[in-house]
Order: structure tokens, then C-alpha cells, then sequence
């Protein structure tokens, strides 16, 4: 014989069965913890290719930030 709990669904204030919006909750965490992973692993992969470039990305930004920090500078400098 089956008791009372068992027989009658478990329902929040909409009717929706506390089962389902549980599962569909359960999903969501997943989905976001999923995406969260995807994110690094494509970040990372994307900070690799600028590092491992063999024109070395990184030092050509930076000496083109130093060369519009010295332009700027002298522009600065002029009466």
C-alpha cells in the first residue's frame, strides 16, 4: 500500500511539480558549469596561440604602445 506522500505529487504554488523544477534547475547548473569550462578551455587556447606565435604577438603590441606613449610624450613636451 502505497502512503499518502507517495500518492500525492509534490506541487509549488503554480501546480509545477517540485520533481521537475528541481531537475530543471539541476540542468541549468550544469549547463553553466559546461560553459563556464568551454570559456577557459577556448581562452586558453586563444592566450597559447598569442604566446607561441612566432612573430611573438605580445612584444610587437608592446612596442607599438611604447612608440604612441613616446609620440604622445614629446607632443606633451612641445611649447
Amino acid at each position: 500500500m502505497k502512503s499518502r506522500e507517495q500518492s500525492i505529487p509534490a506541487t509549488d504554488a503554480r501546480g509545477t511539480h517540485v520533481a521537475s523544477v528541481a531537475r530543471s534547475v539541476g540542468r541549468r547548473e550544469l549547463s553553466q558549469g559546461q560553459a563556464a569550462a568551454e570559456y577557459l578551455l577556448v581562452m586558453t587556447l586563444v592566450v597559447l596561440a598569442i604566446v607561441a606565435a612566432p612573430d611573438n604577438s605580445i612584444e610587437r603590441l608592446m612596442v607599438a604602445v611604447e612608440t604612441r606613449y613616446q609620440s604622445l610624450a614629446r607632443f606633451l613636451v612641445m611649447p
